[in-house]
């Protein structure tokens, strides 16, 4: 079917151009609206992978802070085990240098408790060295008396002494000390008591 326009034809240009407008307004909207919803969700994203990587920031810093706590708690499980092997290897050749290790670690004894006992140089010098912590310095003259009692020990000599800012829960400043123990090598025979106190309250307590 043939269709005649009778309208003038600077009309139908104003029309169609009017038409022409509204679909770019159309397709303007659209794109803007696309771009819109594009940008909301980078934002949004952005935002998600900030925070996820300030979280991934915070896990790195406390890592990196467990560190020296990590290499220190290393550096005491090798210790532990060295002294263990070492231990294993007194009491295969040596019973008696195992069963004079046990009787100081056994020794009940109020205001002194020990921290360490180290006998590395025994297979040479039949000597172990004790690091402990004690309220006075005549509290570890009387304990060295008891030691030098135990069967073997020829001599028990003090390295070190000093003060320390600690203090028990009574308000006693507690000492640290190093004792030199030298042993004959023969005839140490088992010595078992209560087992001494490990803390700073229990000390306290003994004390009283």
């Amino acid at each position: 079917m043939l269709k005649v326009s009778l309208l003038p034809a600077s009309y139908r240009k104003k029309v169609v151009g009017s038409k022409k407008k509204e679909q770019i307004k159309k397709i303007s909207l659209v794109a803007l609206i696309v771009l819109f919803m594009f940008f909301i969700v980078i934002l949004g994203t952005r935002q998600y992978v900030s925070s996820e990587y300030d979280d991934i920031q915070k896990l790195n810093a406390e890592a990196v802070a467990m560190f020296p706590v990590l290499e220190s708690y290393q550096a005491l499980l090798n210790e532990v085990e060295a002294q263990k092997e070492l231990l294993s290897l007194i009491s295969a050749k040596e019973p008696y240098a195992h069963n004079f290790v046990v009787s100081l670690g056994n020794i009940d004894f109020p205001g002194l408790w020990l921290k360490k006992i180290s006998a590395n140089d025994w297979f040479y010098s039949k000597q172990c060295v004790i690091e402990g912590k004690c309220l006075s310095y005549n509290t570890l003259l009387e304990y060295i008396e008891k030691v030098k009692k135990i069967e073997g020990v020829l001599d028990v000599a003090i390295t070190t002494f000093a003060y320390t800012n600690e203090k028990t829960d009574t308000g006693d400043r507690i000492c640290d000390f190093n004792l030199t123990i030298t042993c004959s090598g023969t005839g140490v025979k088992m010595e078992t008591t209560t087992v001494a106190p490990t803390n700073s309250s229990d000390v306290s307590e003994t004390k009283n």
